[in-house]
């Protein structure tokens, strides 16, 4: 502890069972204990181990905000791509651009296999909809055994369904946001160690 403060130097907790739990009870009058979740990264599958460096032509299917940023790094390495998305004036918006864009639905096996013979090699499946995104992951997977797919889930469920329908990555949404609230009562429980 501290010489003038009841808050501790460091933080240090137990490990058992995949959590921690803090020794720190933080300020709850109760005495309340925090306990946190340590996540598993999954294992590479063989397919990402196996197959050299991704190259070619990229699919984007959905352009709202996270088909944006996917959009805005394949800018950034000059790796070329093509939007598919269901609304129209987003296709519309996206060609006045300059962007390559089809208006289709993405769980459609001729829109995937006509962006496919064009010799994509990565599929980002950022629209909002899990079922439409684990339909589409399993025709892709089906079209073309080499394509690495990343889909977009809700819930971890979702998300090992994807994994199941051959999603080479998954970004599950309930994750993302347990890992901010985490980075959140990090920067607190930091914050509370530095008074």
């Amino acid at each position: 502890m501290t010489g003038h403060s009841d808050k501790p130097d460091r933080i240090e907790g137990i490990y058992q069972n995949g959590n921690v739990t803090l020794r720190y009870a933080g300020p709850w009058a109760d005495g309340t204990k925090l306990t946190l979740h340590v996540e598993q990264a999954e294992p590479p599958t063989a397919r990402s181990t196996a197959d050299p460096p991704v190259t070619g032509q990229a699919v984007i299917a959905g352009f709202g905000p996270p088909g944006r940023w996917v959009g805005e790094i394949l800018d950034r390495y000059a790796i070329p791509y093509v939007i598919i998305d269901l609304n129209e004036r987003t296709v519309e918006a996206q060609r006045k651009l300059g962007r390559r864009a089809i208006a289709g639905d993405v769980t459609d096996e001729r829109v995937l296999k006509s962006v496919c013979a064009e010799g994509a090699s990565m599929l980002f499946l950022t629209i909002p909809d899990q079922k439409a995104t684990i339909e589409a992951t399993r025709i892709a997977r089906r079209i073309s055994p080499r394509l690495f797919i990343v889909a977009r889930t809700w819930h971890t469920s979702a998300g090992f369904a994807a994994r199941q329908a051959g999603a080479d990555e998954v970004v599950r949404a309930e994750q993302a946001v347990a890992r901010r609230f985490c980075d959140r009562l990090f920067r607190k429980i930091h914050g509370w160690t530095e008074r």
